[in-house]
């Protein structure tokens, strides 16, 4: 670009005398309050911020350097790419201002070429005047830049006396191959169009491959690229653009690049290893046909089947000695309650539903109950008759009477009672379990209230210390 110095004399305003100015347009001329009697020849082009950015977007650049001359047209450059660069996401990587005065240049010299080298940033716009201190001295860092079109007029700017038309420049893009003796050869890449639908401003030739040559596109970011998997994780006080990949949490995907947030998988699916889709989740509970269902349900059987043939052995020696002093009832009632226990494994097996759930508990709770409590009598039983050592009445009219048989139906009554204000408050639910299993939803009773389900354990357990 093509900058020239300004003298204005501020005592013009006198004699109210119109001053038009040919140069390229400065944005200080467009103070109205300052220089109200001074015209610009020059209107201000916003088209070239916007055709950089495009460029940059195009390419996947979003760590650019810039270099800029220390005047009010490279203050306003800044300005208006930066504003561009925020809304497309591309971020400075670092900004060298250049003086006008070459002593001045020559003591920060050293400081710029450090910035340059050391910079992540694989991409730099060098914005300034031709002959200046920064064409001069950084001619080498240039790969490829926008040439405007000049047309004619006095300085070679465009020429428009309606304020109001807003002139748009068309641009060229060229690549340039360095060769020795400082030899370039440059050739035209693409252009950029502002008059053209927003979709079609910028314009790469498909045969940039052939323009290119052997060289290949630069990429210039600051950091890779988040494969599907993972998302952006941005640390304090760094640029947007610069971020670490971290791998999705537990159950969350990312099927896509450079995400800042993964999604989670629904309630029935769960992510893969690479965290890039979610799998539908297997129903799982313990069934039949388990190895462990199998076992369960052929030792609960057995065992059953193991009760019931004792239970017929008391039945059919009913009245010899030996099953009358065991207390021929309370034998009874203690082997049913038994087998009726070990059928009870058989409801913990098969697909849960709402009878199950309910049944589980309750039922293995009041016949283990009722063994307990039968247990408990006999104890009595046999504790109150060894006891009798010497005649008393009162004794022995309990134990003829057999009062300790009512401490089956009194505990058993305290369990149901249990039961019933369980049922009532928060009784036994189906619920899913998610996290036990990697990609298995096992479906299970929710035992409902925890206070509850303890006070009944409780109550059995109370009776097993009896």
């Amino acid at each position: 670009m093509d900058f020239q110095p300004i003298i204005l004399l501020t005592l013009v305003p006198l004699f109210f005398i119109l001053q038009i100015f040919f140069g390229p347009f400065h944005p200080i001329l467009s103070d109205n309050v300052r220089f109200p009697h001074v015209y610009q020849i020059a209107h201000k082009d916003p088209c070239l911020p916007h055709a950089m950015v495009s460029l940059m977007v195009y390419f996947t650049w979003n760590w650019i350097g810039l270099l800029i001359l220390d005047n009010d047209q490279g203050t306003q450059f800044l300005l208006d790419l930066r504003e561009e660069m925020h809304r497309n996401g591309v971020c400075l990587a670092f900004v060298n201002v250049i003086p006008d005065s070459m002593q001045t240049y020559m003591t920060r010299a050293e400081i710029y070429d450090t910035r340059i080298m050391t910079s992540s940033a694989k991409v730099v716009i060098i914005y300034g005047e031709k002959n200046s201190n920064l064409e001069a001295s950084f001619r080498r860092w240039i790969a490829s830049l926008l040439k405007k079109r000049v047309f004619t007029n006095p300085v070679g700017e465009l020429v428009n006396m309606n304020l109001r038309e807003n002139l748009s420049a068309e641009y060229e893009i060229f690549n340039i191959w360095n060769f020795p003796q400082s030899f370039g050869l440059k050739t035209k890449i693409g252009g950029y169009f502002p008059y053209f639908p927003k979709s079609q401003q910028l314009h790469i030739s498909e045969d940039l491959k052939w323009a290119m040559g052997e060289t290949p596109v630069p990429t210039s970011t600051c950091s890779m690229i988040c494969t599907p998997g993972f998302r952006r994780f941005h640390q304090e006080q760094t640029p947007d653009c610069c971020f670490n990949c971290v791998q999705c949490p537990e159950n969350e995907v990312s099927n896509d690049t450079d995400l800042e947030q993964c999604v989670s998988c629904l309630p029935d699916e769960y992510a893969n290893t690479e965290h890039t889709h979610c799998l539908k989740r297997h129903l799982s509970y313990l069934a039949y046909e388990d190895p462990l269902g199998m076992a369960l349900a052929c030792m609960s059987l057995c065992f059953s089947v193991l009760t019931s043939l004792l239970f017929g052995t008391f039945v059919k020696y009913s009245d010899t000695p030996i099953v009358k002093a065991n207390n021929r009832n309370l034998s009874y009632i203690l082997l049913i309650s038994i087998t009726l226990c070990f059928l009870c494994a058989l409801l913990f097996i098969g697909h849960p539903n709402m009878g199950t759930c309910i049944l589980q508990q309750i039922t293995f709770g009041v016949f283990f109950t009722v063994a307990l409590s039968t247990v408990l009598a006999k104890t009595i039983t046999v504790v109150l008759a060894f006891k009798i050592t010497t005649p008393r009445r009162r004794m022995r009219s309990m134990l003829i009477s057999g009062a300790p048989n009512f401490v089956i139906p009194l505990c058993t009554l305290i369990q149901l009672v249990l039961c019933g204000i369980w049922l009532a408050v928060s009784p036994p639910f189906i619920d899913t379990d998610t996290q036990s299993e990697h990609g298995q939803i096992t479906i299970v009773c929710n035992k409902g209230s925890v206070i509850a389900f303890l006070l009944f354990l409780e109550n059995i357990f109370s009776h097993q210390a009896l």
